[in-house]
């Protein structure tokens, strides 16, 4: 079965979508894509999150700095600080979609 992809979030920096068979993530950022089940979305949506709250954040915004540890095995994003934030604006964008998809779903059912 072939994956039906419905976009969350689409921008000049990447793009997220979800696979509407499967439930599969595909995010797109910078030189990175990212393939990954619900659970691991969700995981690395609160990780990016966590990671713009830090203070140290605020004092690195050029500096390539900020590592985000990816649920995928060994692989790791490495962000200036203005990234890990675009980053995390990005995601929850994509998740405000799927939620807002959700709730419509529960309507047509």
């Amino acid at each position: 079965m072939t994956c039906q992809f419905h976009s969350l979030y689409y921008g000049d920096e990447g793009y997220v979508v979800c696979c509407k068979n499967c439930g599969q993530y595909q995010i797109a950022f910078l030189s990175v894509i990212l393939s990954l089940s619900e659970k691991n979305f969700i995981v690395l949506c609160k990780q990016v999150e966590t990671k713009c709250t830090e203070e140290s954040l605020i004092f690195n915004k050029q500096s390539k700095s900020i590592i985000i540890t990816t649920p995928a095995m060994d692989v790791s994003i490495v962000l200036t600080g203005a990234e890990a934030i675009h980053f995390n604006k990005i995601l929850q964008e994509a998740d405000n979609e799927m939620k807002a998809i959700n709730l419509l779903s529960l309507f047509n059912q």
